[in-house]
């Protein structure tokens, strides 16, 4: 929801983790969209179609909204490393540090520019084959307006 917190700390559950909906892909037709629960208040859209994100009523009340909001992944790494190494010769330095992380999940914020064709930005290549009513079994879901829905 508009202003929800992407991350909750929360009693008995791990630290780093980020909150959102789960998604069981896209809606075909509009039909589709129009007899599946009320998704206003998780993408703000009143108008439900085809090619819309399919948002999953985990609390089954028929609605989505912020009771349906579960973890969706967690930003803490299993374990870092890193290492550095410094080479001189004659005056001249060349230092490099390299560090990495491994085991935890990314919140994408480059998906809210880089799916939809915007005009200042490359598009992806998911945005080739997008749904579309004469294309709704695509790979992809429609390009609209990007929303925090998209990271």
């Amino acid at each position: 929801m508009k202003g929800a917190p992407a991350s909750l700390l929360e009693v008995g559950k791990p630290i780093g983790n980020f909150v959102g909906w789960k998604t069981n892909g896209w809606f075909l037709t509009d039909a589709e969209a129009a007899a599946a629960p009320d998704q206003t208040p998780a993408d703000q859209n009143p108008r439900q179609l085809g090619g819309n994100i399919r948002f999953v009523d985990l609390n089954e009340d028929g609605v989505v909204d912020d009771d349906d909001r579960t973890t969706i992944g967690n930003a803490l790494p299993d374990w870092t490393g890193g290492f550095s190494s410094t080479f001189s010769y004659k005056g001249f330095q060349l230092s490099t540090t390299w560090t990495f992380s491994v085991g935890n999940d990314i919140m994408n914020f480059n998906n809210i520019e880089n799916h939809f064709g915007i005009g200042r930005y490359n598009a992806s290549k998911n945005f080739a084959n997008r749904w579309s009513y004469l294309n709704s079994e695509a790979e992809n879901r429609k390009a609209t307006a990007p929303t925090v829905l998209d990271i």
